[in-house]
Formats: structure tokens, sequence, C-alpha cells
């Protein structure tokens, strides 16, 4: 199985990541993880997901 590690700021709901294009047109699950200051910096302004 083929993988590859995206690290990305996400600026916009519709990226270009070109790091996908081998896999357009095949079935692909995506996990996103935010870095934990991304995670903490939501917490504090009230938008996590507690």
């Amino acid at each position: 199985m083929d993988a590859i590690h995206i690290r990305r700021t996400l600026a916009s709901d519709t990226p270009h990541l070109p790091e996908l294009t081998p896999f357009i047109g095949k079935t692909v699950d995506i996990t996103l993880h935010a870095t934990q200051s991304l995670a903490a910096s939501h917490r504090h302004r009230g938008q996590g997901s507690d």
C-alpha cells in the first residue's frame, strides 16, 4: 500500500494538493490531525470539540 504524509496549512476549503495526484480516481482514506498548538488555540477560543 502506498502512503504519503502531507503537511499543509489549510487556507481554503478546496486546497490544491499535488501529492494527491497519484490517487485521483482511486478510493482512499484521508486522515487529518491538527497539531497540538492548533488544537489548544481552538480550545482557548471556545471552538474545541469538548
